[in-house]
């Protein structure tokens, strides 16, 4: 199962890998390592989600809470890649925005700047 924006994995990756194989993909430099320590037995890797460029196909693919951080653009595409890197008759779980918002730019978000767009 790949986890796209799994931050610090406190929840879903961490039930997850209970059951299942489990690689987490986050840019944030500050969460891999709580992932690694909160959920030992999976894979993490810190990149951006659009530079990740994956070693195999999996089972299921998710984007909780990922694509509205990207331009719409961008989002597009993130979608059709997770089509490719989802295995024939995988699933696919990713939340969407149901507003349409302006982009914008919150400069302290727990710490770090993060684009926002819906």
């Amino acid at each position: 199962m790949l986890d796209l924006g799994c931050g610090g994995s406190e929840s879903i990756a961490k039930s997850l890998a209970e059951r299942f194989e489990v690689t987490g993909i986050d840019f944030s430099t500050e969460q891999i390592p709580r992932a690694r320590e909160n959920v030992p037995t999976a894979t993490f890797q810190c990149c951006d989600v659009l530079d990740y460029i994956p070693e195999h196909l999996f089972d299921a693919v998710m984007a909780f809470y990922v694509l509205f951080h990207l331009p719409r653009a961008d989002q597009c595409e993130l979608i059709r890649r997770l089509g490719l890197w989802v295995k024939p008759g995988g699933l696919g779980l990713e939340t969407i925005a149901e507003s349409d918002e302006s982009p914008y730019t919150e400069d302290d978000f727990s710490g770090v700047t993060i684009y926002w767009t819906n």
